[in-house]
């Protein structure tokens, strides 16, 4: 008999270039299995025990640049349903992003993608936030300055332009970092906030609120930062970052009655600094109050106040509601023309007016006062408090409260129009929603303006006749 033929072997699915010239080969055993490997090696690159991911995903950056990936899908969706996307902004003021702002990118890439996918014609705008003190912060410590007299003192136009040379060096470390994440967004048409083009916007819905009489000038107690030498929004105060443990010297003052012996309101307060500016007590008309005889003296103080005391030789002669007082406001001062005393400038210190107390710093006072009041026969008792109080979130120096001259929005008309718009919006997590709701329920009206240098110009001149 003649010589057997090999059994025929067929390379599945391969083109003639990846099956050795051809599709279909007759070959001996040997030389078949030799050829089998050659061909696992031509469509597979060996990988090693460590993925290189940088490498590899610096390959597909190339790869997107060089076929211009981005350009082609913007093309080919060209003419479809329009989808806006206007990114937040971020703020231009860091060198490198965080883990959460690269997070939080990449759901917006990853809905954007899937909007793509959809056909949508999107707009990919990038911002960037250039202006505000998280810019004016930094630039300080980088110029060795501790405060807005340092400012001045350096010049307020070579500040300024250190601002902007800040924002532009950070907006490129921006998009460069997008860009190796893998970020797809029309970075060559970003915005920014500090253009004359937005400013000249927002001028006019500044104009746009004047007309419909939600803009004011108020004169009202605000959260002041010393350092900064500036007021706080509510917003800033619910920040996460805006509260931190400290310990303070709270003391129990005795205000006396007149008239009555031996009797007197007790006033508990963690800021002592503020009781050079009272002109008048006020209580809460929602509260339980108590008077009770403590050694040889009557107190009328808060029940919830009394029941911590724990006063062992106390005992309650009886229990008053607080309307029975009347109300506790800021706004009291102009219900019953009370005079608003502002006993402390832009950074905390006591103005001319208040004795031995003028030039200190109000937070540095607290054992002195409490001293004064026990020389006077006021104090009935001192004792350090632990408790989370506020601080500014950009520089993290102690808050004070401060009677200062702001501008705001009136938001009485825009909160139910804000509450309803926010109903209608699809929250995830849900408790988002809530906090949302919450917050606009009981939000103030808007503080606008901070005496700084580094923001938008508000161009409001008021008429010397009113």
């Amino acid at each position: 008999m003649g010589a057997r033929l090999a059994p025929i072997r067929v390379v599945p699915r391969l083109p003639p270039s990846r099956a050795f010239g051809t599709a279909f080969c007759f070959v001996g055993g040997d030389v078949a299995k030799a050829s089998e490997k050659a061909a696992e090696r031509t469509r597979f690159r060996p990988v090693g025990p460590k993925l290189d991911l940088p490498e590899l995903e610096h390959r597909v950056l190339d790869l997107w640049e060089r076929e211009q990936s981005f350009a082609a899908l913007r093309k080919k969706n060209a003419g479809g349903p329009r989808f806006s996307f206007i990114d937040g902004p971020i703020t231009a003021n860091v060198e490198a992003m965080g883990v959460h702002s690269m997070w939080a990118r990449t759901y917006k890439d990853l809905y954007q993608r899937y909007k793509a996918m959809l056909g949508y014609d999107q707009r990919y705008q990038n911002g960037f936030d250039c202006q505000g003190l998280w810019v004016e912060v930094q630039v300080e410590r980088e110029l060795n300055l501790n405060s807005k007299r340092d400012i001045e003192t350096y010049g307020i136009a070579k500040f300024s332009e250190a601002c902007r040379q800040r924002v532009d060096r950070s907006a490129v470390a921006i998009t460069k970092h997008s860009i190796r994440m893998g970020q797809w967004m029309d970075w060559a048409n970003s915005y920014y906030t500090y253009s004359d083009l937005n400013i000249s916007h927002i001028w006019h819905v500044l104009k746009l609120v004047h007309e419909k009489g939600w803009l004011y000038k108020g004169h009202r107690s605000m959260p002041w930062c010393a350092r900064c030498g500036t007021a706080l929004s509510q917003h800033e105060m619910t920040m996460s970052d805006s509260y931190r443990e400290m310990t303070h010297l709270s003391v129990y003052v005795r205000f006396p009655i007149d008239g009555k012996e031996r009797q007197s309101f007790l006033v508990w307060t963690t800021t002592p600094w503020t009781l050079p500016a009272n002109v008048s007590l006020a209580v809460n008309p929602e509260l339980d109050y108590v008077r009770a005889k403590v050694g040889d003296e009557v107190l009328i103080v808060s029940e919830e106040t009394f029941e911590q005391a724990k006063w062992p030789d106390a005992k309650v002669l009886e229990t008053l509601k607080g309307s029975a007082f009347g109300a506790e406001d800021f706004a009291l001062s102009k219900t019953e023309k009370l005079p608003v005393l502002v006993p402390i400038d832009e950074m905390a210190r006591f103005v001319a007016g208040y004795g031995w107390l003028e030039g200190k710093e109000a937070r540095d006072v607290a054992r002195e006062i409490a001293d004064d009041l026990q020389r006077r026969g006021l104090l009935f008792r001192a004792a350090d408090y632990t408790h989370r109080y506020p601080e500014c979130w950009r520089c993290h120096e102690e808050i004070v409260f401060r009677v200062a001259d702001e501008w705001f929005i009136s938001m009485d008309d825009l909160r139910p129009k804000l509450i309803d718009a926010a109903a209608k919006v699809t929250w995830l997590p849900p408790a988002a929603g809530r906090r949302m709701q919450n917050w606009l329920q009981n939000m103030g009206d808007w503080n606008i303006s901070r005496k700084r240098y580094w923001g938008l110009p508000l161009p409001f001149y008021t008429c010397a006749n009113g």
